[in-house]
């Protein structure tokens, strides 16, 4: 090894973990979205179910992560609007109730597809980060530690633009939560709850 090659192998190291460190910041984020971006069941059961889907996302990869966003949080834009693709009670829930609530961000078929393939590729170029970073380059000569530089920073530029949108959809998520709160605990939904209206 030349002495210019282990003066920039730490660059790469540190431009790799910079990467990984994101990525990792990205699963985070895209699990809680998943977790809690839906949610129904018998009103006395909800907590118990949430935590169900909590645990249930710490297992997920990464893949599976981006198809359940991809399949039910962010969705094609539908011209009319059916309730029929919620579940409703499978059981009787007599005077204790049924609670259905869903957020999702829908889109044109075009825009959904695009962010499909772009997450497929972000999945993908996660792991060849994680598996075969050291086949791809070799980091033990100087051309091979230039190109790994280059691949890192095109790379984390590429996973930091998607943590952005899924921080945004996260805090749409959670403005969204917030405001059906202060509807649910303002006179207004008590006055229809109770007929008033």
């Amino acid at each position: 090894m030349t002495e210019d090659v282990s003066s920039i192998q730490p660059e790469v190291q540190r431009r790799l973990g910079r990467c990984l460190l994101r990525l990792q910041q990205y699963e985070l984020l895209l699990k809680a979205i998943v977790a809690h971006h839906e949610l129904e069941g018998p009103a006395d059961k909800l907590e118990s179910l949430q935590a169900e889907k909590v645990a249930k996302q710490t297992k997920q990869t990464l893949g599976g992560l981006v198809t359940q966003l991809t399949g039910s949080f962010l969705s094609v834009r539908r011209p009319e609007r059916h309730n029929d693709d919620v579940a409703g009670p499978n059981a009787d829930v007599g005077l204790v109730g049924w609670i259905s609530f869903r957020t999702k961000i829908e889109m044109p078929e075009v825009e959904h597809a695009r962010l499909v393939r772009e997450l497929g590729e972000l999945v993908q170029m996660r792991n060849e980060l994680v598996h075969h970073f050291i086949e791809r380059f070799d980091v033990w000569t100087l051309v091979g530690c230039t190109q790994a530089l280059e691949y890192l920073l095109s790379s984390y530029e590429v996973i930091d633009r998607h943590y952005a949108s899924l921080a945004s959809w996260a805090k749409a998520m959670e403005n969204g939560r917030a405001l059906t709160s202060s509807f649910l605990n303002s006179e207004s939904f008590e006055a229809v709850l109770m007929g008033k209206l």
